[in-house]
């Protein structure tokens, strides 16, 4: 019985999945109802508490009073415990809400609200398993809400949850954009707001801990044992270590996939686990192709293709854009950029051909490794993100 109403709970899921601007809606509903429970339900009934939100709210209220934005003050005295960002977000709190507890803290049950929209925008957009999980969005979003110490920091007016929403949001903003090596475009917008959280990070918190920690124990920073770095490269948990300390390095990327970097490389890629390797001592695995190698790999899929039991369009379509990648290729000096893209829409027409048309995933799963070669040649760093497609 449990297991047939799960069944129809994530069928009910993917029916929805396919109607855009339903899902839209009840994902943006789903974001709210939570965040009005975890943050917002009864956000200014309790009067400030403890001894550091109050130093803020007053530091804050004297912004006004003053009219001073830059410096902030407490009692007449400058206070420079922390930047700014969170005096001029619980300001403009006060002249939206007047001085209350509510404005003190809606700043704070803001910042993790974002946080949780952020996080669920990653899991539903990157595959995380073979299989896409509709459940997995939206109770991560709910396991990141309910978590006791978000609650407790998202319902109090001072600095700690800010920080750590922008820091948080950061890394799951360079996560997107290193995840989409495909779609310059986009990376460079993920990579840009990374930039600026890291900046308001700096503002609400900003560098002392980290320049004080360096000033009172320099070793914490300098004495790095490469003994310690050596046990790390050969975790057979995924860890992955770069730079010059050398050894098997082991990295964990796309969808169930695993590539070992290193002097001896091996690289399991595809839904199926199909196996390449390759041993090379100081050079990528991109420099042991040619420019014969990857028109003959261009070859080899466009003939796939023409093979396929596809929709006549669909396999029209992929057709043209290898044989527009082949021909960008195949020059005396090749065209990368263009052909780069070419491929980027056979692996995204693929990739989408895949969840529709069951011919579709074997020719997905079989092309794969194929399009993870030529992309990396074309110069794609980490070129097995096209599996996380």
């Amino acid at each position: 019985m449990k297991l047939s109403f799960t069944r129809t709970i994530e069928q009910w899921l993917i029916n929805t999945g396919k109607r855009p601007f339903l899902a839209w809606t009840l994902s943006v509903m789903w974001l709210l109802v939570i965040a009005w429970v975890a943050f917002f339900w009864h956000l200014g009934s309790i009067g400030l508490v403890d001894e550091t939100e109050p130093l803020f709210a007053e530091a804050s209220r004297q912004m006004i009073v003053i009219g001073d934005w830059i410096t902030p003050y407490f009692n007449g005295e400058t206070r420079f415990d922390k930047p700014i960002l969170i005096y001029w977000c619980q300001a403009l709190a006060y002249l939206i809400f007047g001085v209350n507890e509510l404005a003190v803290r809606i700043p704070s049950a803001l910042a993790a609200l974002g946080l949780i929209c952020l996080l669920f925008w990653t899991l539903q957009s990157v595959q995380i398993t073979p299989q896409r999980q509709p459940l997995t969005a939206p109770l991560g979003a709910a396991i990141m809400a309910f978590n006791p110490e978000t609650i407790v920091w998202a319902r109090t007016g001072v600095s700690d949850i800010l920080l750590t929403s922008c820091m948080a949001s950061a890394l799951l903003c360079f996560f997107l954009g290193y995840a989409q090596p495909l779609k310059p475009v986009v990376q460079a917008r993920w990579f840009l707001a990374c930039y600026v959280l890291i900046a308001l990070a700096v503002l609400t918190k900003s560098l002392e801990t980290m320049v004080m920690t360096a000033l009172e124990r320099p070793s914490f920073y300098s004495n790095i044992q490469v003994e310690e770095v050596s046990a790390m490269t050969n975790n057979p948990g995924g860890f992955s270590i770069g730079g010059s300390v050398g050894g098997n390095v082991n990295n964990v990327q796309g969808d169930g996939n695993r590539a070992v970097q290193g002097d001896n490389n091996q690289a399991v890629l595809g839904d199926g686990n199909q196996v390449t390797q390759q041993n090379q001592v100081g050079a990528d695995a991109s420099e042991s192709l040619s420019k014969e190698d990857v028109v003959k790999l261009l070859a080899q899929l466009e003939t796939l293709i023409k093979g396929a039991e596809l929709p006549a369009d669909t396999k029209e379509e992929i057709v043209e854009d290898l044989s527009a990648a082949k021909k960008a290729t195949d020059k005396e000096e090749p065209n990368k950029q263009r052909a780069l893209d070419r491929l980027t829409g056979v692996a995204e027409t693929l990739e989408k051909t895949s969840k529709s048309v069951e011919a579709g995933q074997k020719i997905w799963t079989t092309a794969k490794p194929i399009i993870v070669k030529i992309a990396t040649w074309l110069g794609v760093a980490a070129g097995s993100h096209l599996l996380g497609l």
